[in-house]
């Protein structure tokens, strides 16, 4: 349709009428009319087909049909959308009006010698309407498309946000347990529900044999029969079996249907079989769980009853699973292995620190015996010398096994402490007062504000707390200076600060100080020796008392550990 020429197809076996129509619309100005005649109802719809009019004009009485019956055809083939369509008729019939309108005509006019400016109103307002019928439908068509698009991204969101639910759970169940079995019932629980299949998965043992690891299924006689049929007739892994063509291959199998032959080849027997068929196994999708390259495990659906039709999102998903699935066995592995290898360690130091003990209680005893026997002869003070050497040595390794051991302890849960009542600050004045003999370029100060130092707790294990902060204190101060201890009563609890003027930690190093076989020194400072287990034992022992301990310290200044032990009244509590 143009906005300067018309195109009429004028259906009507008379002649007269024709010219008529041809001659009335001639005197529009505003348009040019282009006209194509038809004298039957057949010619008019063959014509129709080939000139696509905008306007049709109708006669009601035709020779071989009448204007009904095309006005219906033509509404029928081309729309009511697409053309203005008026009958005309010779004489006036309500009933034949509405019926025409009904049928799809725009307008109905009697044929009169006036009827001129009749007929270009009925055309224009039929035009109009088949415009406006025209944007109906268009914007119709543009909102279904629409609506169409919008349903599309609302299943596109619903499916992403089922996948995203589904890797979330999944991912939750994989850091729940280290239980590898108990692990992999909880994926195949998961992939049963979003996949809506049987979900099994088979791993491969030590022996390389193949094992169900788990099978789930909504349906429990469905998950029962699976779980039975693979243990009565297990999977070979040199058969043609899926699972066992997936292990050795490392590739993905998709099957849209489980043929007759596949089923003949991977089943023992008729028994098998028939177990198979009463399962109603009919697609599968089976993806290898890989580590490192090789295939580990298999996680496989089988769609039950009707074939599911699996596309590359649900590949993807299944594959993104087994990833995730095969990572997570190895760290449980590795973390197994981790776990016997620290046991084992924790076990060999436990027996030899044992071990070397009592021949090394008996070394440190004859070197002091020795030293005593040869300071009462002549000359024999370089052989003194020696035994004192000796003993010392050999004393200070003993420190260090004693602190192995309870490393070990710690670790195996066997460390222990026992609880009486005693004064902390005679006990934290002895170890002080033995230090202090033990070196000339320090002055161990203390200094106590507490009116009560009476506490419970095990004073074996608190000296040993106290000796090591102090001999640290030392150890960390070659150049000597003050050392100060200060007991301060904080009502609930007791507060006991060491603070020394060595060579300090560096700041990177405080968080780990207290971690087991850690070691911290200043970048440019002297290297101190120790085993790095002496401030963690200090710590398990602080800790057993209900209290902490805490260290401040800036390189080169000196550090001040700070212990704190609940006093008896508010350690019950």
């Amino acid at each position: 349709m143009t906005t300067t020429t018309r195109t009429v197809l004028i259906i009507d076996d008379t002649r007269e009428d024709r010219e008529t129509y041809r001659r009335f619309l001639a005197r529009d100005e505003r348009y040019q009319y282009v006209f194509y005649e038809s004298a039957t109802a057949e010619e008019g719809l063959e014509d129709c087909r080939r000139c696509q009019p905008d306007i049709v004009l109708v006669d009601y009485l035709l020779p071989d049909d009448d204007g009904l019956s095309v006005v219906a055809a033509l509404a029928e083939e081309h729309g009511q959308a697409t053309f203005c369509i008026v009958m005309l008729t010779g004489a006036g019939d309500e009933g034949i009006a509405v019926r025409a309108m009904q049928l799809g005509a725009h307008d109905y006019l009697v044929k009169t010698a006036q009827m001129g400016q009749r007929l270009l109103l009925a055309i224009d307002h039929g035009l109009d309407k088949v415009r406006l019928q025209q944007e109906i439908k268009r914007q119709r068509g543009d909102l279904e498309q629409s609506n169409e698009q919008l349903r599309a991204a609302l299943a596109a969101y619903q499916k992403a946000a089922a996948r995203a639910r589904f890797m979330s759970d999944a991912s939750a169940a994989l850091t729940a347990s280290l239980d590898s079995r108990e692990t992999l019932t909880s994926l195949a629980r998961l992939a049963s529900v979003h996949f809506g299949a049987v979900c099994c998965i088979d791993v491969v043992t030590e022996h390389r044999t193949i094992e169900l690891a788990a099978v789930a299924h909504s349906d429990p006689a469905i998950e029962a029969g699976f779980r039975a049929m693979r243990q009565a007739y297990p999977v070979r892994i040199q058969s043609a079996h899926p699972v066992a063509h997936v292990l050795r291959s490392g590739a993905i199998v998709v099957l849209p249907e489980i043929p007759a032959e596949v089923i003949a080849s991977n089943t023992y027997d008729d028994a098998h079989r028939r177990i198979f068929n009463g399962l109603g196994l009919a697609s599968a999708l089976l993806v290898p769980l890989a580590v490192r390259g090789q295939p580990i495990g298999v996680i496989a659906l089988y769609a039950v009853a009707a074939p599911a039709r699996y596309d590359q999102d649900d590949i993807n998903l299944l594959q993104e699973l087994a990833q995730r699935a095969a990572l997570a066995l190895d760290n449980a592995q590795l973390y197994r292995e981790a776990q016997d290898a620290i046991k084992e360690r924790d076990a060999f130091i436990l027996v030899a620190s044992h071990e070397l003990k009592n021949p090394l209680a008996g070394l440190i005893g004859r070197a002091q015996l020795l030293q005593r026997r040869v300071g009462r002869l002549a000359g024999g003070e370089k052989a003194g010398e020696d035994a004192a050497i000796i003993s010392t040595l050999g004393q200070r390794i003993d420190g260090m096994l004693t602190e192995l051991l309870d490393v070990s302890r710690i670790s195996a849960s066997q460390f222990a402490i026992v609880r009486e009542p005693l004064d902390l600050g005679a006990l934290v004045e002895r170890v002080r007062g033995e230090l202090q003999e033990t070196t000339a370029i320090h002055t161990i100060s203390l200094r106590c504000q507490a009116p009560s130092l009476t506490i419970q707790g095990d004073a074996a294990r608190l000296e040993q707390v106290f000796y090591n902060l102090l001999n640290n204190a030392i150890k960390y101060a070659p150049d000597g200076g003050m050392i100060d201890i200060d007991i301060d009563d904080h009502g609930e609890s007791l507060w006991i600060s060491i603070r020394d003027e060595g060579i300090g930690i560096p700041a990177i190093d405080l968080p780990n100080v207290f971690k087991r076989f850690y070691r911290a020194g200043a970048a440019n400072g002297p290297r101190i020796g120790g085993t790095g287990v002496g401030l963690y034992v200090v710590k398990e022992i602080v800790h057993a008392h209900g209290g902490v301990i805490t260290v401040a310290s800036t390189e080169g200044a000196g550090s001040t550990f700070t212990v704190v032990l609940p006093l008896p009244e508010r350690a019950a509590g």
